[in-house]
């Protein structure tokens, strides 16, 4: 078999030898797979505007979900 003999061949070489072996097997796997990307879809972009809630936000989150904590607001 060509694959046996080559093995054996490459059993006998130097190192270095062998890791250029590796480096164009892996390129040639590379070129015979050949997945093309998926095409990157273009972004559409977005305006960013201000509003005024009129007051303060409530951001703590131990605040607004405090059991009873909105009994006012929601008449619970």
């Amino acid at each position: 078999m060509i694959a046996q003999d080559m093995l054996i061949q490459l059993q006998h070489t130097p190192l270095v030898e062998r890791l250029h072996v590796i480096e164009a097997l892996l390129q040639s796997v590379k070129q015979d797979i050949n997945v093309p990307e998926p095409p990157k879809q273009s972004r559409k972009p977005f305006i960013v505007r201000q509003c005024n809630l009129g007051s303060d936000v409530i951001v703590d989150r131990d605040a607004i979900y405090q059991k009873g904590a909105f009994k006012d607001v929601w008449g619970g």
